[in-house]
This record gives C-alpha cells, sequence and structure tokens, in this order.
C-alpha cells in the first residue's frame, strides 16, 4: 500500500499493467488533476499508422557460416546472435529458432515511431547440405500521447506525437509492445509451424 500524493489517502497498487478501458472516469479526473492539465502526468500512448510486412526466403548451402552476413542484414537480425545459433545448429539435423527485435527510437519526420520484428529460421541438414528457411514479420507504427486537458472549462481529449526526445514510462512501453505484437502473432504462429 502507498499513499496517494493528491488525495492524502492510501491507495491499493496495481498488479498488472491497466489498459485505457479498465480505468475509471473518477479516477482520469484525479490523474489530470494531479497532472496539471500536462501531457506527462496522465498520459497514454497509443500507436497509430500501423504498417504489417512479411519477408520469407529460403536458402541451401553447405556451409553455413557463408550465409550469416546475407541473413542479418535481410532480416535485420544481430549478427553475434545469427552466427551463435548457426554454430549450434550445424550439429543438428533439424533446428528452428525465433529472434524478436523491437526498437522504439526510429524517427519518422522529427517524430517517435517503434517497430518490433519476429523472425523464425528453421534449418534441416541433409546429406551435408544445410536447408534454411527464413519467415519474418515486422510491424512499424508511429507513437502518439493522448491525454486530457481542461481549456475554458472544457474537457478536451488530445492526440499529440511524442517526439523523439521525449522519454516514454514503463508502462506506455508495456502496451506499445503488446500493441505491435498482436499484429503480428497470427502470422508468426503460422511461420512457427514451417
Amino acid at each position: 500500500m502507498k499513499k496517494d500524493k493528491c488525495l492524502g489517502r492510501i491507495v491499493k497498487p496495481y498488479l498488472n499493467p491497466i489498459s485505457n478501458d479498465e480505468i475509471p472516469p473518477y479516477l482520469w479526473q484525479h490523474l489530470i488533476e494531479c497532472s496539471g492539465g500536462q501531457p506527462f502526468g496522465a498520459t497514454l500512448c497509443s500507436v497509430y499508422d500501423a504498417n504489417v510486412n512479411k519477408l520469407e526466403r529460403d536458402y541451401s548451402t553447405s556451409d553455413l557460416n557463408s550465409l550469416v552476413d546475407q541473413i542479418a542484414n535481410e532480416f535485420n537480425l544481430e549478427r553475434n546472435r545469427v552466427q551463435d545459433y548457426f554454430n549450434r545448429a550445424k550439429w543438428s539435423s533439424l533446428s528452428k529458432q525465433l529472434f524478436n527485435r523491437i526498437d522504439m527510437n526510429q524517427p519518422i519526420n522529427g517524430y517517435r515511431a517503434a517497430s518490433l520484428g519476429g523472425t523464425i529460421i528453421k534449418i534441416t541438414k541433409v546429406n551435408g547440405v544445410y536447408y534454411i528457411n527464413c519467415r519474418k514479420a515486422f510491424v512499424s507504427a508511429k507513437l502518439q500521447h493522448s491525454y486530457w486537458q481542461v481549456y475554458l472549462g472544457q474537457m478536451q481529449f488530445i492526440q499529440a506525437p511524442i517526439e523523439t526526445w521525449q522519454a516514454l514510462p514503463p508502462c506506455a512501453l508495456n502496451y506499445i509492445y503488446y500493441e505491435l505484437n498482436s499484429k503480428i502473432e497470427g502470422f508468426l504462429n503460422v511461420y512457427k509451424n514451417i
């Protein structure tokens, strides 16, 4: 339990992240009063203009290390992780790995955007030849603040793009991840069965 600064009462902390529709109206008013109407106190973060893309490639080679750079560049993966996976996979006849990558600092026209990608790499070894199936689903979206503001006695719901220099609170990062993941999880579930 912790003491609420504005109301001076004991409040029970939330154990799970709060979504937009779980906050009752009286709490919204409390958040707005505590923040003084500023966008950083009662800020919610929303995702808009999301673009979902897919990339599918198949390779075959007798030397896995010859494809490390090409796959890391085409699928926007960290080269060291791909190299480590290939070193482990060359001893097995069948191997499958999921690589996730999230980037919250992409600038688009001076405003912040986020991207999330999931890449599944399957390696099958048959008679000394490696068959590599790579499937990627990724989404990129712009981020914006959503908040309430009192202006001339009226409550207004404001949405403004997030500048690249503005920090995001942890609950906003959590919300962005789950929102982006929900857009690509169907593709990733299909790709897991390749």
